[in-house]
């Protein structure tokens, strides 16, 4: 392991390696989960017709998990369809007054169709209404209906809000924060790239394959000297993941690792079969410029695959992202290591193409020393 030694030499003798390793991606990380985070908010314009004591708690109930702003009805229908609140409720008059005598009753809610990040706020609406009809049947008179509101308020309704907001706010931002890191990772193959680049203008490169050293055997320290590097990336990162999303990782964490390094070592195969088609440093930053942000978006780590045309997602079946995205959401949701197998597998099998690519092509390059 003589080429794995001196990698890590070279790499590590430079500080600003060590700037574009470790803090960047640190930084880079933190910056777009906090931006994440921050645009979790839901927005939920009320247009109140009833204006009574029991429409007051009900937009108290919603903004524990919500922003409220007042609308009237005209101007909420086109702060929906111009994306400015996230759901719009209209809230008529007699509502009040439908649930303290026991009737049924309802409340009207605006959304854009093809969105569903209403739904937990919608959820916890309908939960609530739901409880209040049933509290006006078994009560007898307004001050019995307020009591019962106020015991159930105390011992219910923060529970469910805490359940469906945090669950699902956790999940699009654990989701998000792999995608972040995956975007890291495949930069990382701009600098598995710049070893051999090095080594080809040096002429080093085609002194190693004319020596006992074959291409193979070149080729594959440089693969585990990057993928030892992005473990050290991936571990730092993963813990400032959890410390500036404030979630306990560890019930994931073995199978996150196992995710993350199979998509480690199809990234640094992938960017040194680049290095085979390429002769400068240059011609191999625009190839990996050109792979990188399309796998990324493709992958689903800049936003949901769901949203993406259905051609589309097919496309990214053979991006080796979304084996990664796809099943750290799996994880998220409650699978086991055993159902992330075929994620690791497919992960491991793009490792192997990618590099026997780049053998293939070395294999019919003309070798030369100067």
């Amino acid at each position: 392991m003589v080429i794995v030694k001196n990698n890590f030499k070279r790499l590590f003798k430079n500080k600003l390696n060590w700037v574009w390793f470790i803090i960047l991606p640190v930084i880079l990380l933190g910056m777009l989960i906090q931006g994440t985070v921050s645009s979790n908010t839901f927005r939920v314009a009320v247009v109140d017709l009833d204006q009574t004591e029991y429409t007051e708690l009900l937009k108290g109930n919603i903004r524990e998990m919500a922003e409220v702003h007042p609308y009237n009805e005209e101007e909420m229908k086109d702060a929906v369809l111009n994306s400015e609140v996230d759901y719009g409720i209209l809230i008529e008059k007699g509502l009040t007054d439908s649930l303290v005598d026991g009737e049924e009753a309802s409340i009207k809610g605006y959304s854009i169709k093809e969105s569903n990040i209403s739904i937990p706020v919608k959820l916890n609406i309908e939960s609530f209404l739901s409880s209040s009809i049933h509290l006006g049947k078994v009560t007898s008179n307004e001050n019995d209906f307020y009591n019962a509101l106020d015991t159930y308020n105390e011992g219910f309704v923060d529970v469910e809000n805490v359940n469906i907001n945090e669950e699902s706010n956790n999940i699009g931002t654990l989701s998000l924060s792999v995608g972040v890191l995956a975007l890291c990772i495949l930069l990382m193959m701009t600098f598995s790239t710049t070893l051999i680049i090095k080594d080809k203008d040096s002429n080093m490169y085609q002194r190693c394959l004319t020596s006992p050293i074959s291409s193979f055997n070149y080729h594959f320290q440089h693969l585990i000297s990057y993928f030892l590097v992005s473990i050290i990336q991936i571990v730092l990162l993963l813990m400032v993941m959890g410390y500036i999303i404030d979630i306990d990782l560890s019930p994931y964490l073995l199978e996150l690792l196992i995710l993350f390094f199979a998509f480690s070592l199809s990234g640094v195969a992938l960017g040194i079969a680049v290095t085979s088609f390429c002769r400068t440093s240059k011609q191999a930053n625009a190839i990996i410029g050109v792979l990188v942000i399309p796998m990324s978006m493709l992958g689903g780590s800049l936003w949901d695959r769901s949203i993406m045309p259905e051609s589309l997602q097919q496309v990214s079946l053979f991006v080796p992202t979304t084996w990664l995205v796809e099943g750290a959401r799996k994880l998220f949701e409650g699978s086991n290591l055993m159902e992330l197998l075929p994620n690791v597998g497919i992960l491991l099998a793009f490792t192997v193409v990618f590099f026997m690519i780049g053998q293939i092509v070395v294999a019919f390059s003309p070798k030369t020393v100067k």
